[in-house]
């Protein structure tokens, strides 16, 4: 039987190549010219259809069941329908030429999903396989095809081969794999036939291949988005829609280069972003598109312009005093004129990036304003690269990390050490993302001390219990403090805590404290400022030469200003004292910037050998700034007041009224003389640095912390706390200037 068969090779063999001869032209003519019918779909109109064979005998095909049974055999020809090529679904079937109809592909009886797999195999071994166009890819094609159904339709011919193919089988896994991978970029349309009197039913198979619509993306602003890994195009998510309808046909997917691709039917889509790619905003355009059978289509005809997100950094960093959690300064100090380098690193970090090795792409020196607060704008750039910059041109700050360090403290305040790092993440859908958090500094102001010895001059004698007043040149904080039994005074804590009897000033012993916050005996009493001491007469001191308006200025922290020796003279006849306060109406030395603005002057004097029972006190308002008088509609400010006396003392209170419209910011001093009845000086005070002759004319933010409070004034510690923070006491400077003589 096995020679038998193989002699019957042979021939068949010998035969097939003599027909491949004679008809190989006209059969690649016919199988190209029908396989190639791509343009249009299947004819589907009722009525009859020719069958028929293209060319007879074209292989000898040995159908083989499992372990090699014969099924019999058989010279296979390729067939048609209406002169286009079909396969034959029934091997075991007789075909018959002539008139035929259309069958539906459930009469079949197999899962149409199937037929379409195996018609899309066949269309890989006759269009695209080495075998393409010829008598053997069509031979092959139709073996396939009978091997594949044969567990489904029980033919038991799943060994079935063609003599003079062979070694050609392998095509049968490779189209496999290949229909596997591209089955999503194909349309595969089936048809089954059968003779009008019955016979064997026949399957025509046409494949188009989707048309293609491609998407490509890029970054809108390269410069926030080049070479930072908090940005990647990779994962942005487009849905195509069927046009007018939310019937999803497909996703585009982007890779790591933004662009992606996607294969459909012919028609109108609708297009639009459903997930935006890591740090971009979401693109909310909806884009028309058609697509057509085999052509490739770019939406938008164009790249996307992909909108990165970025931060809208409002407030940067803002900084408060230490001791008062606010952001207003202490004495002489001022937020003001601190800086900051603020450095912008691509990507993130775990921690900081300056430990991690991370190199900055760019930076920045910014200053902080009178309020302590720095903004990432043109006004409050020192130095540095140029600022990103959105499409509108407002400045911010792309996604990634940010560090800011303080590299220079404002005036009176000690440097911060602090590396503050701020992540900063994409987040929602729109492109400004708002997520930033403020940098908040609290500053530690410079703190110090003084101390002195009061002596009398004539005899070295050391003078204990002299009080001595100690007022903040910037605010008109005043304590006292008195000399011990030694004429030793120190306000540093390690002499007496600042926190015993604090700003009471009854004894040697009591502390003292300027400024807000809570006393701390860890640090000096005083603020940096200029203090002014001003000894008060008193049973130890009294007919003596009073020292009067002793600058101090503290500026090192934790450092005692050393006085040294104080001594006292005895206070010649021709002396004149003038003791000067001044005070807004609410107590505090300010005034608003409005109309009708009234303050006070509280004047004392004292002098020997005042002979008159009546003076003349004269003052006048100047201004600081410019060291002239102050005019309020072409006339100076001038209030006088005649005062009985008894004796060599006397005292008065002179208001002032003025227009203080467009003064905000402005210091206004009272000037003060004192004449007798005939019109001789006796005295004056004109220091344009007295404090306690200052009137300030507010700014929009309010006063100073700790303005005008006066030790002593009151007797609880809880109230005395309330006051200070409020402002609402202030205390007389006394102040001695020269006598005149008569």
């Amino acid at each position: 039987m096995r020679k038998k068969e193989e002699l019957l090779k042979q021939t068949i063999t010998w035969k097939t190549k003599i027909r491949k001869a004679v008809g190989m032209g006209l059969m690649i003519m016919l199988v190209a010219g029908n396989f190639c019918l791509q343009k249009s779909r299947i004819v589907r109109a009722e009525g009859e259809h020719q069958l028929s064979f293209l060319r007879q005998e074209v292989a000898h095909i040995f159908l083989r069941g499992a372990g090699g049974v014969d099924r019999g055999e058989m010279e296979e020809a390729v067939l048609a329908v209406d002169g286009r090529p079909v396969f034959c679904m029934e091997p075991y079937a007789k075909f018959q030429e002539g008139k035929g109809q259309k069958i539906p592909l459930e009469k079949y009886q197999v899962e149409e999903s199937l037929l379409k797999r195996l018609g899309l195999e066949t269309y890989y071994i006759t269009q695209l396989s080495p075998q393409k166009n010829t008598d053997a890819g069509y031979i092959l094609a139709q073996i396939h095809l009978w091997k594949s159904l044969s567990p489904y339709k029980g033919w038991d011919c799943g060994e079935t081969y063609a003599t003079e193919y062979v070694q050609l089988t392998p095509v049968f896994e490779e189209a496999r794999q290949w229909a596997e991978k591209h089955s999503g970029y194909y349309q595969v349309w089936l048809q089954l036939y059968q003779a009008t009197g019955g016979g064997q039913i026949t399957m025509e198979v046409q494949v188009k291949k989707y048309g293609s619509l491609r998407l490509r993306k890029e970054s809108a602003q390269s410069e926030m988005t080049e070479k930072n890994p908090a940005y990647s195009l990779e994962g942005a998510e487009y849905g195509v829609y069927q046009e007018g309808t939310k019937e999803l046909v497909a996703t585009l997917v982007t890779d790591k280069t933004g662009e992606a691709e996607v294969f459909l039917p012919e028609g109108r889509y609708e297009v639009k972003e459903r997930k935006a790619p890591t740090g971009y905003a979401l693109d909310a355009t909806v884009y028309p598109v058609e697509v057509k059978w085999e052509e490739e289509v770019l939406l938008n005809k164009a790249s996307l312009k992909e909108q990165p997100q970025y931060e809208t950094v409002g407030l940067l960093l803002e900084k408060t005093d230490k001791e008062t959690g606010k952001p207003v300064s202490q004495g002489g100090a001022s937020l003001a004129g601190a800086r900051f380098e603020v450095a912008f690193y691509p990507g993130y970090y775990k921690g900081n990036p300056i430990e991690e090795g991370g190199k900055p792409e760019r930076k920045w020196i910014v200053k902080t304003d009178k309020k302590g607060q720095a903004f990432l704008r043109e006004e409050y750039l020192v130095s540095g690269d140029e600022l990103y910059r959105n499409k509108e041109r407002t400045p911010v700050l792309p996604l990634g990390t940010v560090t800011i360090r303080e590299i220079k403290p404002p005036e009176g305040y000690l440097p911060d050490q602090g590396v503050y790092v701020r992540k900063l993440v994409g987040y929602g859908k729109e492109e400004s993302v708002q997520l930033y958090e403020t940098v908040k500094i609290r500053e530690q102001i410079i703190r110090g001390d003084l101390e002195g010895v009061k002596i009398e001059a004539s005899t070295a004698r050391r003078m204990g219990n002299v009080r001595f007043r100690i007022t903040s040149a910037s605010t008109g904080e005043a304590h006292e403090i008195l000399t011990d039994e030694n004429g030793y005074f120190s306000t540093a804590a390690e002499w007496h805590p600042h926190t015993r009897h604090t700003n009471r000033g009854q004894e040697a012993g009591d502390g003292i404290w300027f400024g807000g916050g809570e006393a701390k005996d860890t640090a000096g009493a005083l603020p940096f400022d200029t203090y002014i001491l001003d000894e008060l007469e008193g049973q130890e001191n009294q007919g003596k030469k009073l020292i009067q308006g002793l600058r101090v200025v503290v500026s090192r922290d934790r450092q005692k200003v050393l006085l040294g020796t104080i001594s006292n003279e005895s206070r010649p006849e021709s002396d004149f004292w003038i003791r000067t306060q001044a005070q807004g109406s609410s107590g505090k030395k300010e005034i608003l910037p409005q109309k009708h603005q009234t303050f006070q002057d509280m004047v004392e004097f004292e002098g020997r050998n005042i002979k008159d029972k009546e003076v003349l006190i004269r003052g006048q308002v100047m201004r600081k700034s410019s060291r002239s008088p102050l005019e309020i509609n072409g006339k100076e400010v001038i209030t006088e007041k005649r005062v009985r006396i008894s004796g060599e003392k006397g005292q008065a209170e002179l208001e002032f009224e003025v227009d203080a419209t467009g003064l905000a910011g402005e210091e206004l001093v009272l000037f003060e003389s004192i004449y007798d009845s005939s019109g001789k000086l006796l005295g004056k005070e004109t220091d344009y640095e007295n404090p306690s002759q200052t009137i300030r004319v507010r700014q929009q933010e309010g006063p100073s912390v700790g303005q005008g409070v006066k030790t002593g004034d009151v007797n609880h510690l809880s109230l005395l706390i309330s006051l200070i923070a409020s402002g609402a006491v202030t205390g007389f400077v006394w102040n001695r200037r020269k006598g005149i003589k008569k």
